[in-house]
């Protein structure tokens, strides 16, 4: 899964608003992005900061027992 950091001040989630700067993943399985333990984003279409593969790819190996369902 690829990793990103949230720019606006917040973004609907399933259980709550996100702060600017949080950590969300995009779910191929899902097609949609999804915070590691508060759900999917309402916005489909949210503005994102990237991070690098690597980043990625540790911050997947980090969280990867709450990313399981998605």
């Amino acid at each position: 899964m690829k990793a990103y950091h949230t720019q606006s001040p917040y973004y609907f989630a399933s259980k709550h608003v996100l702060p600017a700067g949080a950590l969300v993943f995009f779910s191929e399985k899902l097609r949609r992005y999804v915070h590691p333990t508060d759900g999917i984003l309402y916005d489909s279409h949210p503005r994102l900061e990237p991070l690098s593969e690597a980043e990625s790819r540790a911050l997947e190996d980090q969280w990867s027992d709450a990313l399981l369902g998605y």
